[in-house]
């Protein structure tokens, strides 16, 4: 029983993300500049969230390498977006943080995201969005709890 629902999971999911690319994700991405790549967006995106972020959670977060967030956070800090401090409790860790461009370009995209979120989802209805709003929280528990368990 339980495989056959992964297996329905994952056709769904498979049918479901392209749709979701397509129809939402490359609406929103253009509201977001250009000059960034999806990683560079994405480490933005996680940084605000978190304010500061050790480099090594970052990389694990975005799935890859130290080497390769190395050189996505340079382009950004050469970009005024992204500040690397020291961990004041432990001095190996660096910590990655907004500057205020970052904060002033999250917050823009942020405002243009809403926008053409409104646009799309101008066909839903008040418990249409509630249950959208619900999955998502409930996909992004899984989700976490998925990648809790990977890291054991």
């Amino acid at each position: 029983m339980q495989e056959e629902k992964i297996c329905t999971f994952i056709e769904d999911m498979i049918t479901l993300a392209p749709t979701f690319k397509k129809n939402f994700l490359e609406s929103l991405g253009a509201a977001h500049e250009k000059k960034l790549s999806n990683h560079q967006f994405y480490c933005l995106a996680i940084i605000y969230k978190q304010e500061s972020v050790p480099m090594s959670v970052l990389a694990r977060t975005l799935g890859i390498s130290k080497q390769q967030l190395t050189r996505i956070v340079d382009e950004l800090s050469n970009q005024d977006l992204v500040i690397r401090t020291i961990n004041p409790r432990n001095r190996r860790v660096i910590l990655a943080r907004l500057s205020d461009e970052g904060k002033k370009r999250i917050a823009a995209f942020k405002e243009a995201a809403k926008a053409k979120a409104a646009e799309l989802f101008s066909v839903f209805g008040e418990e249409e969005l509630d249950a959208a709003i619900n999955s998502l929280r409930v996909l992004g528990e899984l989700f976490a709890k998925i990648q809790s368990a990977a890291k054991l």
